[in-house]
């Protein structure tokens, strides 16, 4: 990206910011960039970094400033003011949210997806334990020993069956949930540590 579509792109990103503090942002990094002798095809990316990042930057110092001085007049129209300062860095940063909402919305179908797997799997158990419920009724008409034996036989068979498979996939269905958390716990982690 060269000098000028950056200086475009950064002062789109802090048209939230009060006008005083935007120029000066503005001013420094025109500055510095005709300091460093960028031409007009040159990337200045590779140096300062994206607009949006550099922008993040801006605003987050911006509101620490303002948060720490309003912290010293601690008057109640301050407080209020700082609140709108923080919604204003929230809604100044439109990269970052349809992040988290497109990461929550994966996150979710993820988490729905594995779970309706686990849930058909379970049902799955329970149906040959009702299968084999339903075989071993069939008793009562077996007409020979034979035929007895192996009605029972295949009975025992869909319960025992169908008992196992509940137990495994309930162990299973545990591990994939209790992984999904810790990944995104590790998720939330990381980004607090980040910010």
């Amino acid at each position: 990206m060269n000098k000028e579509r950056f200086m475009i792109e950064l002062e789109r990103l802090l048209r939230g910011l009060p006008a005083d503090e935007k120029e000066d942002a503005l001013n420094y990094y025109r500055e510095y960039i005709e300091d460093a002798g960028f031409s007009d095809i040159d990337d200045v990316t590779d140096k300062l970094g994206t607009p949006k990042s550099v922008a993040r930057s801006i605003i987050g110092e911006s509101v620490d400033k303002y948060v720490e001085e309003q912290k010293e007049s601690k008057s109640v129209k301050s407080g209020v003011s700082s609140f709108w300062r923080i919604l204003l860095y929230i809604f100044a940063a439109p990269f970052a949210i349809p992040m988290v909402i497109a990461f929550a919305a994966v996150s979710i179908s993820v988490g729905a997806a594995l779970l309706a797997v686990v849930l058909a799997l379970l049902l799955t158990g329970g149906a040959l334990v009702l299968a084999g419920c339903v075989l071993g009724y069939s008793l009562f008409w077996s007409l020979t020993i034979p035929q007895f034996l192996m009605i029972g036989g295949a009975t025992i068979f869909l319960i025992a069956l169908g008992i196992i498979w509940c137990i495994v996939f309930y162990k299973i269905g545990g591990v994939m949930m209790s992984g999904m958390s810790r990944f995104l716990r590790w998720m939330f982690v990381k980004k607090k540590e980040e910010a």
